[in-house]
């Protein structure tokens, strides 16, 4: 290598395996190694500026000395010239039209410099042929012997039969030459098309990736902003519970204060009169009472369609975003496929030319160990050490991918985990559905009830009426409303149909306490299905949300692995480049 190359801006390894490639294709392209020995003085030179080359000849005669000494010191090796058009072509991507017009006018005065020397080289050896003719001559004239003057005559004969070698010889290196120069413009030219289709294929790869993040955060935001409006539903409900259960407590003690006045109406069942005012006022406040409770029981019910309804939608909405999210994962699995499917061939085509610049080289560089020992060692081990890296590359791929294709197995099967959840939760809705129709249908029956009671009711009003008539007409006429304790003994000492009625009122009495009971009962067993519901919600909110969070985190890591393996792509095309 000159000097001069080794002043320049650093190349890469490849384009230095590339230029020496290319030096040893043109020292190849010299004679046998009989004539290297003359030849190594001889070196293929460009010269700027029009100065003349010059070629260190043989010591055959005298007068050749001094033509090799008038070498210019300013020659530039064939090697120099080569790496400084490799460098600039490669310096400037930009196809331009005058960079390549200028290169090829700097290319043809090179050729014509080239043609020159040749020009002047036949204008040498002529004048060398004439002084050897006429030191033949001068020998002839001295009269030397026969055995001297064919001795002269085989030596000129020699002379003239090697300079006809290195003149061929030269010949053939410039039209090498040539071959290689307009070989290098078009490989360079095929390395800038290639290097501008791979930059548009890596554009639309990150445009493509930026789409999918975009869809992806979208999809998570819309998914984050429907769990806050559940957070806000559910705490209105349980606002609405609470104030619910103060209603029943209200509810309870109406029903104790109920409770209190049926006692004091046993107690006092002589005044018949005001025994009837208060128990029209209490049936009045019962039948109230009863109306709320059904009204109310009427709005639980509606609500807890509502709130079924309402939870089915939110099932149907998660089952749909786990149907786009397992389509959106099976083309990023596709598109991860054929991506290191196409990165895994260009791979093994980089790895195939590798391996047949390295036999190209091999056996290119077997003749010449002598010479370039060191150099061609070198190149191996550079060679070596190229091939380890894209071996190394190849086998992280092949992990890269096992892995990819790990976890795209792994997240198939938290939707089908998903799609299992969801059928269980639908089953789950569909017994809630079944256990409010349950609900209506034992309403219904109670609100029969409800009127079967209120027409015993009726019945109970019309008897005391009528008691309250056989009291005011009994034998005791002086009995008065304002003596409580003196209107029971008559009553008490009526006939046996007054005690049966009386008997019977009190029966009345006892049912109504027991179906007042029963009611209560079953209020409170629908308040603890309400809350039976409202926990099992709860847990499935917080499952829900546990899974939204684990999805994000699985989102998150594909996205991350997509960046890693976009500029792990951007590597390899580098290392490819180099390489090629």
């Amino acid at each position: 290598m000159s000097s001069q190359g080794d002043q320049r801006e650093p190349t890469s390894p490849g384009l230095e395996a590339v230029i020496q490639k290319l030096e040893e294709s043109l020292l190849s392209s010299l004679p046998d190694s009989s004539s290297r020995v003359e030849e190594s003085n001889l070196s293929l030179t460009t010269r700027g500026d029009g100065q003349d080359s010059a070629a260190a000849t043989p010591a055959a005669t005298p007068a050749a000395t001094p033509v090799s000494g008038s070498a210019s010191s300013t020659a530039t090796p064939v090697s120099s010239r080569i790496r400084q058009i490799i460098t600039r072509n490669l310096a400037n991507p930009a196809d331009d039209d005058t960079s390549l017009q200028e290169e090829n006018r700097v290319l043809k005065e090179q050729l014509s410099q080239t043609r020159m020397d040749r020009d002047q080289l036949l204008v040498k050896q002529t004048q060398l042929t004439d002084r050897l003719e006429q030191m033949l001559a001068r020998q002839s004239a001295a009269g030397d012997s026969d055995q001297e003057s064919v001795s002269a005559e085989h030596l000129r004969l020699q002379s003239e039969r090697s300079y006809r070698l290195k003149l061929q010889a030269y010949h053939e290196g410039q039209h090498r030459q040539a071959q290689l120069v307009q070989k290098m413009q078009t490989k360079t030219l095929q390395y800038k098309k290639r290097c501008g289709e791979l930059e548009e294929q890596l554009l639309e790869k990150t445009s493509e990736s930026e789409r999918l993040q975009l869809s992806l955060q979208a999809q998570l935001d819309s998914s984050t902003h429907r769990l806050h409006r559940t957070e806000t539903q559910l705490q209105d409900n349980s606002r609405t519970i609470q104030s619910k259960l103060a209603m029943l407590e209200e509810e309870q003690k109406r029903c104790a204060g109920l409770s209190q006045v049926n006692a004091l109406l046993r107690e006092q069942l002589e005044q018949a009169s005001s025994a009837n005012r208060s128990l029209t006022e209490s049936l009045r406040r019962a039948s109230e009472d009863l109306e709320q409770k059904d009204a109310r029981l009427r709005k639980e019910q509606e609500t807890c369609a509502f709130r079924v309804g309402r939870e089915q939608a939110r099932v149907r909405a998660l089952w749909r975003q786990a149907a786009s999210l397992r389509s959106t994962f099976t083309q990023l699995r596709t598109f991860a496929d054929r991506s290191l499917s196409d990165i895994r061939g260009e791979c093994v085509t980089a790895s195939r030319s590798l391996h047949v610049a390295c036999m190209s080289l091999e056996a290119s560089v077997t003749p010449h160990i002598a010479p370039s020992g060191l150099e061609v060692s070198e190149l191996e081990r550079q060679l070596r050490d190229k091939l380890r890296e894209a071996m190394q590359l190849q086998g992280r791929w092949d992990a890269e991918k096992v892995e990819l294709n790990s976890r795209i197995l792994e997240l198939t099967d938290m939707v089908k985990h998903l799609r299992a959840q969801n059928s269980e939760k639908d089953t789950g809705l569909a017994a809630m559905q079944t256990s409010l129709d349950r609900m209506e249908t034992s309403r219904a029956e109670e609100k029969a009830e409800m009127n079967d009671f209120l027409s015993e009711i009726d019945i109970l009003q019309k008897v005391l009426t009528s008691i309250t008539q056989l009291v005011h007409g009994g034998e005791d006429g002086n009995i008065s409303g304002g003596q409580p304790s003196s209107s029971s003994s008559p009553l008490r000492g009526r006939t046996p149909q007054c005690n049966s009625t009386l008997m019977a009122v009190k029966g009345l009495l006892s049912q109504h306490q027991i179906q007042t009971q029963d009611l209560r009962s079953r209020l409170d067993a629908a308040l603890e299905q309400v809350d039976i519901l409202q926990s099992n919600l709860q847990e499935e909110r917080r499952d829900l949300e546990r899974r939204m969070k684990e999805v994000q985190k699985e989102n998150q890591q594909v996205e991350r692995s997509l960046e890693e393996k976009h500029r792990d792509n951007q590597r390899f095309h580098t290392t490819l480049d180099l390489l090629n």
